[in-house]
């Protein structure tokens, strides 16, 4: 079996994909290695562009699909990947040339089966100077993780790497979900370990397209859509954590609605949120999905599918 699987979603990216190839290329260690490349109905020339800069690359499999998001992007690779562990990334991403290393390390130690790591933003990614500790830092595990990734918000966005021996059907994606970045540690929180290393992996520039979209409304509506799936799929879930997702996911609501629309006392959104700050008796599935409604209006939300 391939050692490593990068699995990179790609998106009308053609003016970073040199860098991304580039970095996929740079990667310390002499792991066996497979690549993936998604293309998301890319109508910028992406696709063909990745075709020619690869055709010499061993173990590499590229994949076209139209326009479904970065979740269904990801999912696709995940469903084609053969490595033991995969790493995920974006057409406009960089890797650090030691991540695949240090990721690789800390995943078959055993120590954990998720691995998060943080992401730098730059003006330009070609040189990025990336931090070389002298010693491979130790992953540490979340103590709790599913409380942290319920009930923490603003959350630091995190990429993703992963064991596919924790995982043998890449069902933990929800293809609800536009961006791919809270669902699967969230699914993973429940029966296996989650940790998180404190040194950036991965980098893009601040106009990268995947980077811009975790900027705005996008961003907190798939969060609350992956929350809300999460509580509805899992009852086994404790009330008292429950009850927790719901009040934080209501303040997000009432405060996006308040900015799209000016929302003052008679906001809906409003009284869901004092209802769970006073312990109002509720549905929680059913007043997760309700708070959704705070972007209904949102010009940011997910672009409708081609084809």
């Amino acid at each position: 079996m391939t050692q490593v699987s990068y699995i990179v979603a790609v998106d009308n990216q053609l003016p970073y994909l040199d860098a991304m190839l580039a970095s996929l290329r740079g990667q310390e260690g002499d792991h066996s290695r497979e690549f993936v490349f998604v293309d998301d109905g890319s109508e910028d020339g992406s696709f063909q562009a990745l075709i020619e800069k690869t055709r010499l690359w061993p173990r590499t499999m590229l994949i076209q699909q139209r326009r479904q998001g970065p979740t269904a992007a990801a999912l696709a690779g995940a469903r084609a990947a053969t490595g033991d562990t995969w790493m995920f990334l974006d057409g406009d991403v960089v890797l650090s040339p030691a991540a695949t290393r240090l990721a690789f390390a800390a995943l078959q130690r055993g120590d954990v089966d998720v691995l998060m790591y943080p992401h730098a933003v730059a003006a330009e990614t070609e040189g990025f100077a990336f931090a070389r500790p002298d010693a491979p830092p130790e992953a540490r595990v979340a103590e709790d993780p599913l409380r942290t990734l319920l009930t923490e918000f603003p959350a630091p966005f995190r990429r993703m790497a992963m064991r596919r021996g924790a995982f043998r059907e890449p069902g933990f994606f929800d293809p609800a979900v536009y961006l791919p970045d809270i669902a699967p540690p969230l699914n993973a929180a429940l029966s296996h370990k989650v940790g998180v290393l404190d040194l950036a992996l991965t980098a893009s520039r601040a106009d990268a397209p995947s980077w811009l979209r975790r900027l705005h409304g996008q961003a907190e509506h798939d969060r609350s859509v992956a929350v809300a799936d999460f509580i509805t799929a899992h009852p086994e879930v404790s009330r008292r954590l429950r009850k927790a997702a719901l009040r934080v996911a209501a303040k997000r609501s009432w405060q996006a609605a308040s900015k799209a629309r000016g929302g003052g006392l008679t906001s809906r959104f409003l009284w869901l949120y004092i209802k769970t700050l006073f312990g109002v008796p509720m549905d929680v599935s059913a007043a997760l999905k309700e708070s959704l409604g705070a972007w209904d209006d949102d010009a940011i939300r997910r672009p409708q599918s081609k084809g």
